[in-house]
């Protein structure tokens, strides 16, 4: 059971560097090492040590001056943090193209996220799948099933909102929407936006300005 070191509220960046933390650690574990500093940490991920420190403070007190974090007790510390240790069940809305893709993906269960169910208002869609291990049902009938407090939405834009209001009504907490639209919820329901345009254009915008740099 994870028990938080510190008690104020993650700041968002400490957290979204947690999964590149653990990859680091694991990686390293499996080189066979057994501690590792947060000064090896921040060379490896162009970091600074102090940035570390106080990152790995939020989740884990087992790092000691000279000898460093244990590696095999900070990868559980952090996956803990990140509750990769227990597995939540998640309901997918959508799947085509991309709720698909996400419907096939046996990587979330390493991320403690299983996909329970699924839906969809395409009956060709719900064909498709009739004989995936996740059931994929008309969403018609979501009123009748009891739903997981998370939700990945993967709709149309002009569908998004009213199905994202509907699964409030049903119970759901959270929100990890792929569907580029700005849900508009009450506090009771966490959202977590995903832009692949945002991220792209931050990466375009990345390249071409090491391309200028690069050309003087």
């Amino acid at each position: 059971m994870f028990r938080r070191v510190r008690t104020e509220s993650v700041p968002a960046p400490t957290i979204r560097r947690m999964p590149t933390y653990l990859n680091c650690l694991l990686h390293m574990q499996a080189k066979g090492m057994t501690a590792i500093s947060s000064s090896t940490i921040a060379s490896m991920l162009s970091l600074t040590g102090i940035q570390v420190r106080k990152d790995l403070a939020w989740v884990s007190d087992s790092g000691k001056p000279r000898t460093g974090f244990p590696i095999d007790r900070l990868i559980n510390d952090i996956k803990s943090f990140l509750g990769y240790n227990n597995v939540r069940e998640a309901v997918l809305i959508g799947v085509g193209h991309l709720g698909g893709a996400f419907l096939h993906y046996s990587g979330f269960k390493e991320y403690g996220l299983a996909i329970s169910a699924a839906y969809d208002i395409n009956p060709d869609l719900i064909a498709k799948y009739k004989d995936s291990e996740v059931p994929v049902y008309n969403i018609n009938e979501i009123e009748k099933h009891k739903l997981p407090e998370l939700a990945i939405l993967t709709v149309p834009h002009d569908q998004a909102q009213a199905t994202a209001e509907k699964l409030a009504q049903l119970g759901v907490k959270a929100i990890w929407n792929f569907s580029t639209v700005h849900l508009n919820l009450n506090d009771a329901v966490i959202v977590e936006n995903v832009d692949l345009a945002q991220s792209l254009a931050l990466l375009w915008n990345q390249y071409e300005l090491k391309r200028l740099n690069a050309n003087g």
